[in-house]
């Protein structure tokens, strides 16, 4: 026989909810003899997950590529993937762990790079990114196509010349010309 005072109580957690929205909670419990009173109202909110990220610039510093985006309140860890010759997403350690979360920016050699996502020289290099808060992680940025490339070796240079090889030659100096490179 089961009495009035019998009931089972758990703990649920509720999942599949929006974030940045409000909720109100009430329970009743239920046995055998019937459904309970409900209880007073809870109001919840839940948290705001991080937005997309904004300003992703993908820019070449020398031998270095550097990744940077505009910085988010609340945010505990930034992931940033790089695409690679196959098209798939890859992780590269040196760029998610250990970033300066108020000023965000990743700073690494193109040739590591080159390495991690099997790109051809020349090819642009494609980013996305998302932040995560305690709550959740954010959308992905939008896939970055900036004018970063991988570099190419350079080619064999022409030889130096003068100007004016009167005016470049001194006692002291010589003043050599040379035709530059480009993409390097």
């Amino acid at each position: 026989m089961v009495s009035c005072t019998d009931y089972y109580a758990s703990l649920y957690d509720i999942t599949g909810l929006n974030a940045q929205k409000f909720y109100n909670v009430k329970i009743a419990a239920v046995n055998s003899c019937g459904l309970s009173e409900y209880s007073p109202i809870l109001e919840v909110a839940t948290t705001n997950c991080p937005i997309k990220p904004q300003d992703v610039l993908t820019t070449i510093d020398g031998a270095d590529v550097v990744i940077s985006w505009a910085a988010q309140a609340n945010i505990v860890s930034w992931e940033v993937l790089f695409q690679g010759k196959n098209k798939s997403w890859t992780r590269i350690s040196e760029c998610s762990d250990s970033l300066d979360l108020a000023d965000p920016s990743c700073k690494l050699s193109n040739t590591k790079i080159q390495e991690e996502t099997n790109l051809d020289a020349q090819e642009l290099i494609i980013v996305k990114i998302r932040g995560s808060n305690s709550s959740c992680s954010g959308p992905w940025s939008d896939v970055n196509t900036g004018d970063a490339k991988i570099a190419s070796c350079p080619e064999k240079m022409a030889a130096p010349f003068f100007d004016d090889k009167e005016a470049q030659i001194r006692k002291d100096s010589i003043t050599i010309n040379w035709t530059k490179l480009t993409g390097v």
